[in-house]
């Protein structure tokens, strides 16, 4: 709007026609009676330089692509969070019953947890084992890992909030989440990389 203002302006002062044809021959001289300085007509593309907006940001530059072996690396340091994950919600569910703790809402919500955390290292499991390559050393280790989230399933799901009924079998799911991170370092090992290690003392401080 700015530069189509300008340019009518330019028109009437400068007595050019107000129809320009690929035939029309306009003066410099006249040019030069706006701004002697500017005869070039610079000033025009000045003008429309300034009303234009600032160029987008160039794209970000695309990630590495990463090897098989890299992405099983990740994805069992995935699976070492999520086995965290499943002790600190057996450490919660635990301390609930020592406080004496008898909410059904609140024991729902500790055992929803302890479920969705074993159902997330079973998908990241199952991951794990579709991208690893074939032949490769971690894959018996991941078949072997299968073989405890299912038997962590099934005890997890068969807890009834009853800490007299519980109490075993929450010390036996802390059990086999504990060796289920030492069956992700060993296999992170063999594919030549670590992942973090499990720190018991992390998870002491949960308490009501």
């Amino acid at each position: 709007m700015r530069l189509h203002y300008l340019l009518t302006t330019f028109l009437f002062v400068a007595n050019v026609p107000a129809t320009l044809t690929p035939d029309t021959v306009v003066d410099p001289n006249m040019l030069a009676s706006l701004d002697p300085s500017k005869a070039d007509n610079s000033w025009l593309v000045e003008t429309a330089s300034a009303d234009l907006p600032p160029p987008p940001p160039p794209p970000p530059p695309s990630p590495p692509e990463q090897s098989p072996e890299q992405l099983l690396a990740a994805g069992l340091k995935l699976d070492v969070l999520a086995e965290q994950a499943g002790i600190a919600a057996i450490a919660m569910m635990q301390a609930m019953q020592a406080a004496n703790i008898n909410s059904p809402q609140l024991w729902n919500a500790t055992h929803d947890n302890l479920m969705t955390m074993i159902s997330t290292a079973i998908r990241v499991r199952g991951n794990n084992q579709a991208i690893a390559p074939r032949e490769n050393a971690a894959l018996p280790g991941l078949a072997e890992l299968m073989q405890h989230q299912v038997a962590e399933y099934i005890l997890a799901n068969n807890l009834t909030g009853d800490p007299l009924k519980d109490g075993n079998a929450l010390e036996s799911l802390k059990s086999s989440f504990m060796a289920g991170i030492s069956l992700n370092q060993a296999l992170a090992a063999k594919v030549g990389n670590t992942v973090i290690v499990y720190s018991p003392a992390k998870l002491n401080h949960i308490a009501f």
